[in-house]
């Protein structure tokens, strides 16, 4: 998940897509219940090349999150004043 992650946050085109065209670059946000941000997450999404500047972290440990959840307002909002 990560790589795709990684690969929408260059503008890269998908692999096996019929689209081969580079798109704008996608601002990720990536919610997990297990991984943390410093030791798993980053360097992942790093060495499969991500933006590390556009991805927004947001962990699940003490809070299930939903729909309704204040975390996915500020993850929004957070991308909206990087664009």
């Amino acid at each position: 998940m990560l790589t795709l992650a990684a690969i929408l946050s260059k503008g890269n085109p998908i692999p096996f897509s019929d689209n081969d065209e580079p798109q704008e670059p996608m601002t990720i946000i990536y919610q997990t219940t297990e991984d943390d941000a410093d030791d798993t997450v980053i360097p992942r999404f790093a060495e499969a090349g991500g933006e590390l500047y556009i991805l927004v972290f947001i962990k699940e440990d003490k809070k299930s999150l939903t729909f309704g959840d204040g975390r996915i307002k500020k993850a929004i909002k957070s991308t909206m004043l990087n664009s």
